[in-house]
């Protein structure tokens, strides 16, 4: 096979009955196709930066067990540990909301929490219903 390469890294090796030959291409670099700069929406930077000014703002749980099934406000959000977001986080406007956490076998739990720029966990642990 062929030991040389070009200079673009490619090699073309051929194979014939018995015989070998090697060919490198001498390829011209190809131009670069001219990209025009797309125009910025208006206002666009100015959102850009206030969403890494503004800080995560929601609910964050610590449910067990987690297969709960989370309520805000009378909708349904399915199991706690799908619901939330990667950081345990499920992002709300600033206000006040109705959590339900229930989960068959348990005690529902009920509560209505403020939500603002504090991101303290809320801990709880359903009761099994005996």
């Amino acid at each position: 096979m062929c030991s040389r390469r070009a200079s673009t890294g490619l090699g073309i090796a051929l194979a014939f009955s018995g015989w070998s030959a090697c060919a490198t291409p001498h390829l011209a670099p190809s131009p670069e196709p001219a990209l025009a700069p797309r125009p910025a929406p208006p206002g666009g930077e100015q959102q850009r930066e206030r969403r890494r000014e503004r800080p995560a703002v929601g609910l964050r749980l610590v449910v067990h067990p987690d297969d709960a099934a989370l309520q805000v406000n009378d909708r349904a959000y399915g199991p706690v540990s799908t619901a939330l977001g990667p950081r345990g986080l499920l992002a709300l406007e600033p206000g006040v909301y109705r959590i339900v956490l229930t989960r068959p076998g348990f005690q529902t739990w009920r509560a209505e929490v403020a939500v603002d720029s504090q991101l303290e966990p809320i801990h709880v642990t359903l009761n099994a219903v005996e």
